[in-house]
């Protein structure tokens, strides 16, 4: 019998969650220390996104509709999480959300690290201002302010990140077959509609949300993420049922 590594389940969500928050505000200070050194303290201006310039037209959007669309961003990726948290509660299986952490686990200080090596714009005008990230010298800020956004462009849609993963679990825990059919509709629309609302806002540039999906989808489907949830996350009880045992021959006297 299987059972899921609840204790380190836990500590390693918790541990992920904190290293995101210590890599999004680190990623900010560095644009804000390459602002003041490179740029005479003004934020670096965005990079020309022809899909959100040329053909959505999105600079003509007043900024107050855009930071409402990003609001709904949020409200998207986060209700689907949700809704999918509880279906898997009610009727999933350990081995999804094991792939799930495992996914995380691999997925969030990957992407957060290659970030830090290039320092790119960030997709808003003026984010160092809009978003109060602090400057000056004092940097402890780093280890314990909760970014609501962060500064610096992610390389990457950490939203529709999330989003896909969780349209995964979503995926694997409905297994009626035309619940299953119905849930993959939804799910893909849903996922088209936040793709779209990034877009529209300029939440990210539009190379970001592209990669994002392609390297989300290859990891969620590659067996070695199957292989690497079973080792680190899945205690399975059963193991040494499966050893073979040399059993002596039955002797008479």
């Amino acid at each position: 019998m299987t059972s899921l590594r609840w204790i380190r389940c836990i500590v390693i969500s918790v541990m992920l969650i904190y290293l995101n928050i210590v890599l999004s505000n680190l990623i900010s200070w560095r644009q804000s220390i390459y602002a003041d050194k490179y740029n005479n303290g003004s934020s670096l201006t965005p990079l020309h996104d022809s899909l959100f310039v040329d053909w959505i037209q999105g600079h003509m959007i007043p900024k107050e509709n855009i930071f409402t669309i990003r609001e709904l961003v949020d409200v998207f990726s986060y209700t689907w999480i949700a809704i999918t948290i509880l279906c898997w509660c009610c009727m999933g299986k350990i081995q999804h959300v094991a792939n799930v952490i495992a996914a995380e686990l691999i997925l969030v200080p990957t992407f957060a690290f290659a970030q830090l090596m290039t320092i790119v714009p960030d997709s808003t005008p003026n984010c160092l201002e809009e978003y109060n990230i602090p400057r000056g010298a004092d940097t402890s800020w780093i280890w314990w302010r909760y970014p609501t956004r962060s500064c610096g462009n992610m390389l990457w849609s950490s939203d529709l990140a999330q989003l896909l993963i969780f349209v995964y679990l979503m995926d694997q825990t409905i297994t009626f077959k035309c619940c299953n059919c119905l849930v993959t509709i939804i799910s893909h629309i849903w996922v088209l509609i936040t793709a779209a609302l990034i877009f529209t806002s300029k939440y990210q540039y539009s190379v970001d949300v592209i990669s994002t999906i392609i390297i989300v989808k290859l990891i969620m489907s590659h067996p070695t993420l199957h292989k690497f949830a079973n080792r680190c996350f899945i205690k399975d009880s059963d193991y040494f049922a499966r050893v073979p045992v040399q059993e002596l021959p039955e002797t008479s006297i």
